[in-house]
């Protein structure tokens, strides 16, 4: 249990320096796949307050420079490189967490979801330049 908290903090100062690191040199061709999951069970964070965490959360940076987005193979390369970051912070949480719910497809279905609301506009803004 103890590797396992470790690891999953580690996770999220990764993922937390990873987003101070976007803050400091913004991309307009950054795309953030997030993977929220349960862990499946109750994991202490601090034994003396007691504080659980309620969900696990993986966060990942896609991005699309490289890509001629108006066109249909950019597109869809963009939508698989999402689509596979978000199936890879699913099996990670996984990894961490056994038992974690939605299991991994549901998992990947949503957050690549959320992230293709930006790869659509970024997608519309290099249609509508061409």
């Amino acid at each position: 249990m103890r590797t396992t908290r470790h690891g999953i903090l580690a996770a999220t100062a990764a993922s937390t320096l990873a987003g101070a690191i976007a803050i400091a040199a913004p991309s307009t061709t950054d795309i953030t796949v997030t993977a929220t999951r349960l862990p499946g069970e109750k994991i202490a964070v601090h034994q003396a307050t007691g504080s659980f965490y309620s969900e696990i959360r993986l966060s990942t940076k896609v991005d699309a420079a490289g890509l001629d987005l108006s066109t249909a193979g950019g597109a869809a390369a963009l939508e698989q490189r999402i689509n596979d970051a978000a199936l890879a912070a699913c099996q990670e949480i996984t990894r961490l967490y056994a038992n974690a719910t939605p299991d991994e497809a549901t998992c990947a279905r949503a957050a690549a979801k959320s992230a293709m609301v930006k790869a659509k506009a970024l997608e519309s803004a290099a249609t509508r330049a061409k």
